[in-house]
C-alpha cells in the first residue's frame, strides 16, 4: 500500500499529523458535529479499520477502502476493486468464469438483454486450491434496489454483489467482515427520510395521496410493503374530482389504478 506514511498507527487523534488527520475524515472517521467542530467516530471503529487496512493492504485514498455510518451502526466497506485486490494478491486466485444473470432460475446467460432487471446474478470465482469454482449468487429478491443506479443498471449491480459473494467464498480468511457498499446497503437497515406511513395517514384524498405515492418511489425507500400500505389506505379514502390541464377527472376507480 503506497500510503503507510499516511495512515495512522494508533486511534488516538491526538497523535494524528494534520494530513492523517485529513485522510481519516476522507475515509469517513471524522464527523463534522455542531458548529462545525470535527470529532472522530468512537475509537474502536477507528482500530478496527486501521487493522483492516493494515491485514488487507487496501488504499483509502483510492476508496478502495473506507467507512460508512448506516443506521446508527459504522460499517468498513471495499471496493468490488478493492476484494479483487487483495484475492489477486494472495496468489490463489485464477480469475472468474463469466457472469451469468437469469430470469427463472433455469436458463443462464452471459449476457443481459431483456430489459428490466434479472431475477438472479451468478459468478464462479477459480481458486488454486480447488478443482471446481466456487459461485456467489444474488436475488433480486435479496439484494435488488430501486435507487437510480440500479434502476439504470440492475444486471451490472446485482453481478457485483454476486462477485463480492464469491470472493469472499473463495478467500473467507482474507475477506472476511469485508462488504461492498451494495451488500451494505441491504444487510444494515437505513432509516428512512422520512414518516411515509404517518405521511401516508395524513392525506385526505387520493390526488395528494398520488402525490405522496410518486415521491416515495421517487425517494429510493419504496418496498412490497409501503406499496401494500398505501394501497389499502387508498381504498379507504373518498373518490374526489380532481382537475389536470384543465380538465375534471373522476377519481372514482378501482384502488389499483390509484398507485
Amino acid at each position: 500500500m503506497s500510503t503507510e506514511l499516511a495512515i495512522p498507527s494508533t486511534g488516538a487523534d491526538r497523535d494524528w499529523t494534520p494530513q492523517q488527520a485529513a485522510l481519516m475524515e476522507f475515509s469517513g472517521l471524522v464527523k463534522v458535529g455542531q458548529g462545525g467542530t470535527k470529532v472522530p467516530v468512537p475509537r474502536p471503529v477507528i482500530e478496527a479499520f486501521l487493522a483492516a487496512c493494515h491485514r488487507t493492504q487496501l488504499d483509502p485514498i483510492a476508496r478502495q477502502i473506507y467507512c460508512l455510518e448506516m443506521g446508527g451502526k459504522y460499517v468498513i466497506m471495499v471496493s468490488i476493486d478493492g476484494l479483487r485486490l487483495v484475492a489477486q494478491r494472495t496468489g490463489k486466485y485464477r480469475g472468474a468464469l463469466p457472469t451469468e444473470w437469469t430470469a427463472d432460475g433455469v436458463t443462464w446467460t452471459t449476457v443481459w438483454l431483456a430489459g428490466g432487471n434479472p431475477a438472479a446474478a451468478r459468478v464462479r470465482v477459480k481458486h488454486a486450491d480447488y478443482t471446481t469454482p466456487l459461485d456467489g449468487v444474488a436475488t433480486w429478491t435479496e439484494f435488488g434496489k430501486t435507487n437510480s443506479t440500479w434502476r439504470s443498471m440492475p444486471a451490472h449491480m446485482l453481478a457485483k454483489v454476486a462477485e463480492s459473494l464469491a470472493l469472499r467464498r473463495a478467500f473467507p480468511m482474507e475477506l472476511s467482515g469485508l462488504y461492498t457498499p451494495e451488500e451494505v446497503d441491504n444487510a444494515t437497515p437505513v432509516p428512512a427520510s422520512r414518516d411515509w406511513l404517518a405521511a401516508m395517514k395524513a392525506t385526505d384524498n387520493r390526488a395528494d395521496l398520488k402525490g405522496l405515492f410518486t415521491e416515495l418511489k421517487d425517494s429510493g425507500e419504496w418496498t412490497e410493503n409501503l406499496h401494500a400500505e398505501f394501497a389499502s389506505y387508498g381504498g379507504s379514502l373518498p373518490a374526489i374530482e380532481e382537475v389536470v390541464h384543465g380538465e375534471i377527472i373522476d377519481e372514482s376507480a378501482e384502488n389499483e389504478e390509484l398507485i
